[in-house]
């Protein structure tokens, strides 16, 4: 009997719930009710984190497989888009690709750490092994790569959490400053990051500049949002970079160098990379669908918007 009367009291509550789903359906405002939201589906990453090669003429970034077929070469994949036929190649597994200044090799992320392929060879080499290396930047000269670490490296005494400077052999590792997602001037003089661990609170993804040795460290921008992503134009005179906030200043973001001048470029988009001759920024962003992000570009005064990839 006990049983029999349990699931009377769960068949009630069952058709109670049933009456007040549909009642905030048809009436989500009538006498006082709380409307019911349809979650929103977050959009799915096909493609991300472009790099735009120094002739010009092709696009590496990351590609997210979509398939248990595609899912042969990794979770993260690297692929090249070539601008002038606008076909795809796959390159190797990882992700964050990064051109060197002569267009021969490519640094990325691979298992939390970075590597570095020869294009002409395919050989790859590993530069880092603390599974927490992110963000690698070449100097103007490529004989350096900077990164970023976000723990302790268990061979290193005391706090090593922070931007590191290495030579192309992964040797001669230096902690820089702290902070994250570094990125060389063209003149190989600074970096522009982000503000991170020790920086004063509230600036901790905030832009900021700093001489290569750490030293002369200065906060370009100061609002309420994230801030990520830096990347100086090929001339030096201009900072891009993403945000994500409230609708009104998410996306893809210039500055002066000097951190004057701040306007937004598009909206929702992120992880800019300037064309060489500094007229155009490949992105990424989600889709006119509202359910894939891909990548995008645009001339660098605003017009111009053009998706690059489909999902």
């Amino acid at each position: 009997m006990k049983k029999i009367a349990d699931d009377i009291i769960i068949i009630f509550f069952l058709f109670a719930f049933i009456f007040i789903l549909e009642g905030c359906k048809n009436n989500p405002t009538d006498g006082g009710g709380v409307p019911i939201r349809i979650p929103t589906i977050p959009p799915r990453v096909v493609d991300e984190m472009p790099s735009w090669s120094p002739d010009g003429n092709k696009i590496a970034y990351t590609y997210h497989p979509q398939n248990d077929t595609q899912l042969q070469n990794g979770i993260d994949q690297i692929w090249l888009l070539d601008l002038t036929r606008m076909t795809k190649t796959f390159l190797t597994e990882g992700l964050d690709p990064v051109w060197s200044p002569d267009g021969k090799m490519i640094a990325y992320v691979k298992n939390n750490d970075i590597h570095i392929i020869d294009l002409a060879t395919k050989q790859i080499t590993r530069l880092t092994s603390w599974s927490s290396c992110f963000f690698p930047s070449w100097s103007p000269d490529g004989k350096k790569i900077a990164f970023d670490a976000i723990t302790n490296w268990p061979t290193v005494p005391g706090d090593s959490a922070g931007i590191w400077v290495m030579n192309t052999k992964g040797s001669k590792k230096r902690l820089v400053i702290k902070g994250r997602s570094p990125h060389y001037s063209p003149d190989g003089a600074q970096f522009v990051y982000v503000g991170g661990a020790g920086s004063a609170k509230g600036t901790e993804t905030q832009i900021w500049l700093a001489d290569t040795s750490g030293s002369n460290q200065k906060q370009l921008t100061n609002n309420s949002i994230s801030n990520w992503d830096p990347i100086w134009s090929p001339n030096g005179s201009f900072i891009a970079w993403g945000s994500s906030g409230n609708k009104d200043n998410a996306g893809i973001w210039i500055m002066n160098a000097d951190g004057t001048g701040e306007h937004l470029l598009v909206g929702k988009g992120g992880h800019p990379t300037w064309s060489p001759d500094g007229k155009k920024i490949a992105f990424h962003m989600v889709d006119n669908s509202g359910r894939y992000i891909v990548l995008w570009i645009i001339n660098t005064d605003g017009t111009g918007l053009q998706q690059l990839t489909q999902p």
